[in-house]
């Protein structure tokens, strides 16, 4: 059973570590498209670096301070559904 809570865990921690990596992808696209030369590239390539970097940071704080399955469950709960009476 620890292997499949420690697969479950990695899964959590890819999509909370892929959110600004998506970001920085997005964003990356636009400089390149809007300076077509080597510094809209160099820019772009900053860009990437920096959203992996602020990925891993966020993903491995929300591991260590909540677990991620509990960190990314609390980001998708609604509170309508949780205060009403079923």
């Amino acid at each position: 059973m620890k292997i499949v809570e420690q697969i479950i865990e990695a899964v959590f921690f890819l999509k909370v570590f892929i959110s600004p990596v998506l970001i920085g992808i997005v964003i990356s696209f636009f400089i390149v498209m809007g300076l077509d030369s080597s510094v809209g590239n160099i820019i772009a390539m900053m860009v990437m670096l920096l959203s992996l970097y602020i990925g891993y940071i966020w993903a491995s704080k929300a591991k260590k301070k909540y677990g991620s399955s509990n960190y990314y469950s609390k980001l998708n709960t609604s509170e309508t559904i949780d205060k009403s009476n079923f």
